[in-house]
């Protein structure tokens, strides 16, 4: 009895060890992850630290300017001595905090930098400040209505605004955005012009191009969109938001100032212009097209529709000829640079629409010389969706816009057409084939034409006096061109003409009367029918069965 009392009292002695024991390794268990966790915390909140101090470290050293000196100077280039961290496009100031340059080139030696101020403002020995920033374009968000340079510094206003503070920022050399953020184009910018509108159609965040020899009208052609834009903004729901830059490459300070009265009669505060003439430095000339490319990516990201329009690019290639060629770079295709192509390239794709945004609709001006399609012509043909050709021909003939049908193209086509402006494009051009080949064999002929012959060419002038010579300038341009459309369409007027009437002004005269009274009865009609004017489609059939109606009244 007494060796079992002792053996209970042994084992109950032992399961209290062992109880103790596993408390105590309980409390170091726990002791270890609390030291664990304290270790975490501390090495989270030290990675934190570096984290922010990093940051905060890019901050500063985004700030910091490095010191430099000029060693050489020609024309609208200077070269400063080697410092470390300068990269390309970096912003040159001078000691008294003025925008004189940007880093163009780095090599092991010294500094390219373009100029954008006058020879006279900087000398040989100068100190300057190189910023780790690249160069940006200030500006202010309501800076419509004003002229700017490439800098964003007010020049004038051309709506009776004062001069805006600028509060916004942002870089001039962007990348484009990538295929991820890019919509398809489904949505039609309407110009105002027939012939475009209807065979060459526009899509919001395209890119068109307008070739053209001097006086062919192109600049005309700008102003009158940009025109039509701001009237109809309120009849069209697509134009309510849409912004007009209007970039003025390398051209005369009068051509200009004629612009801008333009602007001031039609009071167009919907536009703002961003101009290098061909009096300021090549620098500057060089950096117009993408200081307002930059401002439109602003605008296109806030849920606007921006129609940027570079007048012109061949003035932009022959100023960065020069500046390429001061710098002896070696010459490629017609002495131009050999990164020429990347230089329009890279500027042309930051035209897009945004999937969750506005777009950038480019019209991009080229001047040609004698109808002759040159190198930079040849580039630009082939980063763009599409040409507009102006033909000094079709000017003699008195047709405005002139522009020659057989060598122009949409690569959106009616892909980006609005509804009711649909199917008449393959009609248009059948006539004008048909057309210019019965001409061309009446001009050598004649004798032996029969009335086919003839009844083509009747054709031929009665779309091309349509397409033309009529007027959709005012409130209701886009209603004009849905009747204009039916009256193709239906062939009114057609028969009640001779190819003599169809030839003289009273045949466009008469029409145009027509349109106007016939708008004039369908506006007060379809304030009575809200919902038509939302749904082109809709809006169409109304016209072509009102203008049908009405014909047969007149008749």
């Amino acid at each position: 009895m007494t060796n079992k009392k002792n053996n209970n009292t042994n084992n109950s002695t032992n399961d209290q060890d062992e109880n103790q024991n596993n408390q105590n390794q309980n409390t170091n268990v726990e002791n270890s992850e609390q030291n664990n966790i304290q270790k975490n915390s501390t090495t989270k909140n030290e990675k934190d630290t570096k984290f922010l101090d990093n940051i905060n470290k890019q901050n500063i050293e985004k700030t910091k300017s490095i010191k430099s000196k000029v060693i050489k100077l020609n024309s609208s280039i200077a070269y400063l001595s080697y410092v470390n961290e300068v990269q390309i496009y970096n912003e040159v100031k001078n000691l008294r905090n003025q925008t004189i340059g940007f880093v163009k080139s780095v090599h092991n030696f010294e500094i390219e930098v373009y100029l954008i101020v006058e020879n006279d403002d900087i000398s040989i020995d100068e100190e300057v400040n190189v910023y780790l920033t690249q160069i940006s374009i200030k500006f202010h968000d309501k800076i419509l209505g004003s002229v700017i340079n490439p800098l964003g510094d007010f020049i004038m206003s051309f709506t009776s605004r004062e001069e805006l503070t600028q509060s916004r920022s942002s870089e001039i050399f962007q990348e484009a955005p990538n295929i991820e953020s890019r919509s398809k184009l489904n949505d039609q910018f309407v110009t105002g012009y027939n012939i475009v509108d209807f065979m060459f159609p526009v899509g919001y965040g395209q890119r068109m191009l307008v070739i053209g020899d001097k006086q062919t009208h192109k600049t005309e052609f700008f102003i009158e969109t940009i025109k039509n834009i701001f009237v109809n903004r309120q009849s069209c729901n697509r134009d309510k938001e849409t912004i007009c830059i209007y970039v003025s490459i390398g051209q005369k300070k009068s051509d200009l100032s004629r612009f801008i009265n333009d602007m001031i009669i039609n009071k167009v505060s919907n536009t703002m212009i961003v101009a290098a003439t061909s009096s300021d430095p090549l620098g500057l000339q060089y950096l117009a097209p993408y200081a307002a490319t930059s401002i439109a990516d602003f605008y296109a990201k806030n849920n606007y529709n921006i129609i940027l329009i570079y007048d012109d690019l061949s003035k932009h290639a022959i100023a960065y000829r020069e500046l390429c060629l001061l710098a002896h770079e070696k010459p490629g295709r017609q002495t131009y640079s050999s990164d020429i192509f990347y230089t329009h390239s890279s500027l042309l794709e930051r035209s897009l629409k945004y999937k969750n945004g506005g777009s950038i609709t480019s019209l991009i001006g080229i001047e040609s010389f004698e109808s002759e399609i040159d190198y930079i012509t040849t580039n630009v043909i082939s980063i763009t969706d599409g040409q507009l050709f102006f033909s000094s021909d079709k000017l003699k003939l008195g047709l405005k816009p002139p522009i020659c049908t057989s060598l122009s193209v949409s690569r959106t086509g009616a892909s980006v057409q609005l509804k009711g402006y649909k199917g008449i494009m393959g009609i248009i051009r059948q006539k004008i084939a048909l057309y210019n080949q019965s001409l061309d064999f009446y001009k050598n002929y004649k004798e032996e034409c029969d009335k086919s012959v003839l009844n083509n060419i009747k054709w031929g002038l009665y779309i091309i006096n349509l397409l033309y010579n009529t007027n959709n300038s005012g409130s209701n341009g886009m209603l004009k061109q849905l009747c204009i459309k039916s009256i193709i369409e239906q062939q009114l007027f057609f028969n009640n003409y001779s190819l003599e009437d169809i030839e003289q002004e009273l045949f466009i005269n008469q029409i145009n009367v027509f349109i106007s009274n016939t708008i004039n009865e369908i506006e007060i009609e379809i304030k009575k029918n809200a919902s038509i004017i939302n749904d082109n489609q809709k809006l169409y059939d109304y016209i072509k069965q009102y203008v049908m109606n009405a014909h047969n009244k007149k008749i």
